[in-house]
């Protein structure tokens, strides 16, 4: 495999490297700073981002080059895609919202919830026409298979069997799937649907001042806004800082998004944005819930790597069931309401009673 230096002075000629700096490296990438001799048409700086897997170099690759200019995300420079090898702009150092939600000062954390969402609103707002654009991308990238509509609805439609499979003695009536295809059903209106980084945690992004800038698109898919909206709400269901966020301060974040999108579908009637973000929000907490619950039964740790603080897995769980069944109540979807009760109360009986703390900064 050639080393950076090499795939850069290739793409990059006549620049050359200075000095290369490992950032984050990963079971699917690895993420570098390089810095460039002096000359004329670049920065100095720029990051090189290293896939093992081709699905996410594709997708990552094709998000960055459909993107319009002027957006809170690395641009991309050049591609080498034989080596599966990104270079783009270097965004700035800071921390992360998620850094942010473990500190210890309030105010802080909910500004940089709200410079989090205003950012996915920017992204939001500039791309909801670049689907065909999007996908043509994608396709001149990706392996066969790879151009698909984004996997949510899959992942909804299997909750079932995902609970059966996990053998905790969930009962599953067939009638939930009555309930599942109506809530999914209500999450394909296109002119909701945009170019989502597909993996918006909050550790995905850098705080530079009073600017915010979104990072890893290897997840990038196009598909409605909700499904990152609701991150908000689960909270963070595919992500280790799964801490709770208070519904106050959630709110003012997502009435901070609606703020930035009048003038579109999106921002026109709070009461059908707030309904659609509750559908995604019932979607992601059974979704996830599915998800962690076999893990769950196995051990009882944290939701990420031991050096990182992350809240209980249980708790987690649990508070997706609860969370799920509440919803599902608000929303009328009482077969699902009252099988998401019981599916908390099943998993309560043999973990006893967990409940999810809230983010340290918030508490």
């Amino acid at each position: 495999m050639p080393t950076t230096a090499e795939v850069l002075e290739r793409l990059l000629q006549p620049r050359h490297v200075q000095r290369v700096e490992v950032l984050l490296s990963s079971d699917r990438s690895s993420v570098e700073r390089v810095t460039l001799a002096p000359g004329e048409g670049l920065a100095d700086r720029l990051v090189v981002k290293h896939f093992l897997a081709s699905s996410g170099f594709a997708r990552e690759a094709a998000a960055l080059s459909v993107l319009p200019t002027g957006l809170p995300v690395p641009a991309l420079i050049a591609e080498d895609r034989a080596e599966r090898v990104l270079v783009m702009t270097d965004v700035g150092d800071g921390p992360s919202v998620a850094d942010a939600l473990l500190g210890a000062d309030p105010r802080a954390a909910q500004e940089a919830l709200g410079a989090w969402v205003e950012a996915l609103a920017k992204v939001h707002h500039s791309t909801g026409d670049l689907r065909n654009s999007f996908f043509a991308a994608l396709a001149e990238r990706g392996p066969d298979g790879l151009v698909k509509i984004a996997p949510m609805p899959e992942w909804l439609a299997g909750v079932p069997d995902a609970l059966r499979a996990a053998n905790a003695g969930l009962e599953v009536p067939l009638e939930v799937v009555d309930d599942l295809e109506a809530l999914g059903a209500g999450l394909e209106e296109e002119e909701w649907e945009t170019l989502s980084p597909g993996d918006t945690c909050p550790d995905n992004n850098v705080i530079t001042g009073p600017c915010l800038a979104l990072i890893d698109f290897e997840e990038a898919d196009f598909r409605h806004v909700a499904w990152d909206l609701a991150y908000l709400r689960v909270p963070w269901p595919s992500c280790w800082c799964a801490w709770g966020i208070p519904e106050p301060v959630a709110s003012a974040a997502l009435g901070r998004y609606f703020t930035a999108m009048k003038g579109t579908a999106i921002g026109a009637d709070r009461t059908t944005f707030d309904r659609i973000v509750e559908q995604a929000t019932l979607a992601w907490a059974l979704i996830s819930a599915s998800w962690f619950l076999p893990s769950g039964l196995r051990r009882n740790d944290t939701m990420g790597p031991p050096e990182f603080a992350a809240p209980p897995r249980r708790a987690t769980v649990l508070e997706r069931f609860r969370l799920a069944a509440d919803t599902a109540e608000s929303l009328g979807f009482l077969t699902l309401e009252k099988a998401a009760r019981s599916w908390h109360q099943t998993v309560e009986r043999i973990w006893g009673a967990q409940t999810l703390p809230t983010a340290p900064a918030l508490r």
